[in-house]
């Protein structure tokens, strides 16, 4: 969030516009997923979903669609 905040506020853009300008970056959000594993390995699928979508301040469907692409690129 803090991030989010601060390019917000960097650009002038609101927070809520944050998660179409990231949605370009597939590699640095699919990096960010192996972090959230990474920290807490046990997490449920669910849970991460959850995690994801508070983290990038997505929807969970969207959120769920991008644990999906990470499971896919580790598989």
């Amino acid at each position: 969030m803090l991030i989010r905040k601060a390019l917000a506020d960097h650009y002038d853009m609101p927070i809520s516009e944050m998660a179409e300008f990231f949605e370009g970056y597939e590699d640095a959000r699919l990096r960010h997923l192996d972090l959230l594993w990474k920290i807490h390995p046990n997490r449920t699928r669910n849970s991460m979903v959850k995690k994801v979508a508070k983290n990038l301040g997505i929807p969970e469907q969207a959120a769920e669609a991008w644990v999906t692409k990470h499971e896919k690129k580790n598989d």
